[in-house]
């Protein structure tokens, strides 16, 4: 039978090939909007939500942002950051989003309000869950020899920093 004739669907595609591309942007951006996961048939990456949320900032142009606002305008990204871009001790990297950013919307990220702070706990482990990620590494904090080297020096230093900052936030609480 046909779709459409007496209400029944049209049958998928049977290829990649075959599938419609949806109108708007490279990415599924349309009329600013970000369109989620898997629209297209393309799977969400790291690359694609990038450019989706500079797309999305461009056409909005917001004041500032943050990861509420990532949630409000752009779900679909919103959901591949929160399971796929994580630190080594919990919680969404978005120091690895802002960096990916376009450099002018790097300086309207505000991060959200300060949370309560967590029960203290210690946990010697957490250096050695940095260490482990990146062996062979540290040399870049002596001696870089490209870009990537620099990349690398900033992840390893940023989360070493948050880790620090959590610490000194948990020491200030038991006084």
């Amino acid at each position: 039978m046909q779709a459409g004739s007496r209400g029944i669907a049209a049958r998928k595609p049977s290829s990649r090939s075959d599938v419609k591309k949806p109108k708007g942007g490279e990415f599924g951006e349309r009329a600013g909007l970000a369109i989620g996961v898997g629209h297209g048939n393309r799977p969400m990456d790291f690359a694609s939500a990038i450019k989706t949320l500079d797309a999305l900032l461009t056409n909005r142009q917001p004041v500032e942002f943050n990861s509420s606002w990532i949630r409000k305008h752009a779900p679909g990204c919103y959901r591949f950051i929160q399971k796929n871009v994580r630190r080594e001790y919990g919680g969404i990297d978005w120091d690895s989003i802002t960096v990916a950013l376009d450099r002018k919307f790097q300086r309207l990220w505000k991060p959200s309000r300060a949370r309560k702070p967590r029960m203290s706990y210690e946990d010697p482990g957490e250096i050695e869950t940095i260490l482990r990620k990146h062996p062979g590494q540290l040399y870049v904090f002596i001696s870089r020899r490209n870009k990537n080297d620099e990349r690398i020096a900033d992840t390893i230093g940023i989360s070493f920093v948050r880790l620090a900052h959590g610490r000194v936030r948990r020491w200030d609480d038991r006084a």
